[in-house]
């Protein structure tokens, strides 16, 4: 059991060096390009974040390999998967992922049963030290950048993201990012 948490402490010691890197010069992200197990990566990505006995988290498709990089995707997932634990009001919190694919994209979505956010809220959320002033499940606030990241990071990799939410209901984070960030579609 020692193992894995000293594992698990590396690899997220080893993400924040990488995300110390990316802020100090962001463009080093698209040179960084890997083939990944999506699977693979949620799996150790749920290793590393404190999930309560009563989450689950499932991923539509295990064999799925995705080319981009890797820093950023884990950075884009760690933090949506955090923000829907930490905001589940639920009994039972269900998150799930999906992936498609276009010609040019992989969209992927995160989708959680979670406390929701307000329309009136959904615009501003991607701003940059924005909060919404709510407690989470581990009685702490927001920072106002994770989401902010989490958009600046999408956008590097060529792609979008948006929210549709329903306030008691949940959310779903509709990210794409673009499949070969050196080619022009």
């Amino acid at each position: 059991m020692a193992q894995v948490g000293l594992s698990s402490a590396d690899h997220l010691l080893k993400i924040i060096d990488e995300m110390l890197e990316y802020s100090k010069d962001p463009a080093s992200l698209l040179p960084n390009i890997e083939s990944i197990s999506l699977n693979e990566m949620l799996s150790k990505l749920k290793e590393l974040i404190l999930v309560p006995e009563n989450v689950s988290i499932e991923f539509t498709d295990s064999k799925f390999y995705i080319l981009t990089s890797k820093i950023a995707l884990e950075q884009i997932l760690l933090n949506l998967l955090t923000n829907a634990i930490r905001y589940s009001d639920k009994e039972k919190c269900n998150i799930s992922i999906g992936l498609k694919e276009t010609v040019s994209h992989y969209l992927l979505t995160v989708k959680d049963n979670g406390i929701g956010i307000h329309h009136s809220q959904i615009d501003c959320i991607f701003d940059k030290n924005t909060t919404l002033n709510i407690i989470d499940r581990f009685n702490n606030k927001g920072t106002g950048l994770g989401l902010a990241t989490v958009k600046e990071l999408v956008e590097k990799l060529g792609g979008n993201i948006r929210v549709e939410s329903e306030p008691g209901y949940g959310s779903v984070f509709i990210f794409s990012i673009k499949k070969n960030p050196f080619v022009e579609f």
